[in-house]
This record gives C-alpha cells, sequence and structure tokens, in this order.
C-alpha cells in the first residue's frame, strides 16, 4: 500500500528496502495493471528495479526468503511452472516488452 505522501515508486523502493534488504540503485516504471478487474478494483503498479548490495546483517522477516536468480534461471522457472503466479508472469511479460529482460537462449 501507498503511504500518504509517498508516491508509488517510493512506496516501491521503501519497501523492498524494509523487506529485502536491498537498496535500489534505480527503478523504472513498467506499467500499471489491473489484478482481477472482474473482481476487484484495484491497480498494481509495476517497477524494474536495480539493486546495491544488501545490508550488512539484514534479518528476513518470518516468511520472506530472497533467492537471487539469474535471467536464465528465471526462464527456467518460468517454463518449468516453478515461477507460475499469473501477476508476476504479467509483469515479467511488461519487462520483456520493455526491453528489460531478455529471456531468449
Amino acid at each position: 500500500m501507498v503511504d500518504p505522501g509517498e508516491d508509488p515508486q517510493m512506496t516501491a523502493a521503501r519497501e523492498l528496502l524494509e523487506e529485502t534488504g536491498y537498496p535500489t540503485v534505480s527503478i523504472e516504471r513498467i506499467g500499471l495493471s489491473a489484478t482481477c478487474s472482474s473482481r476487484i478494483s484495484n491497480a498494481t503498479h509495476s517497477f524494474f528495479v536495480r539493486t546495491g548490495d544488501r545490508k550488512p546483517g539484514f534479518v528476513e522477516e518470518p516468511g520472506i526468503e530472497v533467492v537471487p536468480v539469474s535471467q536464465s534461471e528465471l526462464r527456467r522457472m518460468v517454463l518449468s511452472g516453478e515461477f507460475g503466479e499469473q501477476t508476476h508472469l504479467g509483469v515479467l511479460a511488461q519487462a520483456s516488452a520493455r526491453g528489460l529482460l531478455c529471456f531468449e537462449d
């Protein structure tokens, strides 16, 4: 959720740092999409983020595990169904269409 006084980009950078320990080096807006327009009216802001090194001594929140993967590993995970949440796949498609990701062999 976007806090009062913040824009979605600021919120994304803040949440990334709070939940993963990774600071934002650069951030690019990917798009705005409807999560499930037939049932709910919210919108999802998506961003492509390049990060710096993780904060030393950062302790992950319970239930959150950061697993860095290469683009080729992400492609494998998408094709195998291991990474298959529909909203996330849509964001990957938007990032790929903008030239931010390349899933070719």
